[in-house]
């Protein structure tokens, strides 16, 4: 048995596998697709634990068919989800590979690298992925990461805490009022004693920063189709522009799992050239980035095919 676990790339979510999921139940797998967190200020490391967390859902599952919303023309009949049972019901005869779209391909990496033992074969589909240290903005081209910013820029700025008002004016305090008569009559107090110097101020903390990367339009994902690319709009949604700055922190345990770099033709970028450069094998298919939306069947009888060679050569039990 073949445990997928669908991971969707930047702006994507759950939805991105509906076209997919169906063709991988047919053919008797089993699928999970992470809902990778969007808020402002998220991070590289909690989307890897996120794909961490649902791990244990592939141990043994009874797959249930979610009744999807806005779907779109053509898409699948639901999304498959998993009831977790946790590591002890494991079937050793069961495989779990991870899947990750663009962005996802350095979340997968980094995810199977903290669990080596329990994947069987990482594929990525035009994933980004490269050494440790690797983000997003050091693989890209530098117009890319650039353009990314200026989008972020445009919808957020993050504010370090010593920059809000409530720091800078503090309220004054207003001294307690004398009694006049009282005060001349007294004797004059002692001078106080000198002050204490002030205590060095603390170190500006490092600012968390909360812009996000508005959706780009479909058709830069490779999406014209008219109803599909209306589906992407209504779907796609902000990224955390964090994700993209934060670097991989990998320990080499990834490189002993078999990985596979699916890459779409014609290529948008060279992520044929990025799978090479970490070993694996690389597969070229015919369609856009967004390949699980314009051909689901041919990239789910992809997938499928490369489950196969992973139980055939026998790394498929982990």
């Amino acid at each position: 048995m073949t445990t997928f676990v669908l991971v969707a790339g930047a702006w994507h979510g759950p939805w991105a596998w509906d076209r997919v999921v169906p063709f991988l139940d047919r053919a008797g797998a089993r699928t999970i697709v992470p809902d990778l967190a969007y808020a402002p200020g998220t991070t590289l490391r909690d989307h890897v634990n996120q794909v961490l967390a649902a791990l244990p859902a592939t141990s043994r599952i009874d797959s249930t068919t979610v009744p999807g919303t806005d779907r779109g023309v053509g898409s699948g009949t639901g999304r498959t989800t998993g009831r977790e049972t946790g590591w002890s019901d494991h079937d050793p005869a069961d495989q779990v590979i991870l899947v990750g779209h663009s962005y996802a391909g350095l979340v997968v990496r980094q995810a199977a690298d903290m669990r080596p033992d329990r994947i069987a074969r990482i594929i990525l589909v035009d994933g980004w992925a490269g050494p440790t240290g690797s983000s997003m903005f050091t693989l890209a081209p530098p117009a890319f990461a650039q353009a990314m910013r200026a989008a972020a820029e445009a919808t957020a700025t993050p504010i370090r805490r010593s920059q809000s008002p409530a720091y800078e004016n503090p309220t004054p305090q207003t001294p307690a009022p004398q009694n006049p008569t009282l005060q001349n009559l007294a004797p004059p107090d002692p001078a106080p004693p000198d002050p204490a110097p002030p205590d060095p101020a603390p170190p500006d903390p490092a600012p968390t920063d909360q812009r996000l990367i508005p959706p780009p339009p479909p058709h830069l994902f490779g999406v014209t189709d008219p109803a599909d690319a209306a589906w992407l709009t209504r779907n796609l949604r902000p990224h955390p522009l964090r994700t993209f700055e934060d670097t991989t922190e990998l320990t080499g345990a990834v490189a002993a799992i078999p990985g596979t770099a699916i890459h779409c033709r014609p290529q948008t970028y060279p992520f044929e050239r990025l799978g090479q450069a970490i070993g694996y094998d690389t597969i070229p298919i015919d369609g856009p980035h967004d390949i699980m939306v314009a051909a689901p069947e041919a990239l789910a009888t992809l997938l499928l095919s490369l489950a196969a060679e992973s139980l055939g050569s026998g790394t498929g039990s982990r």
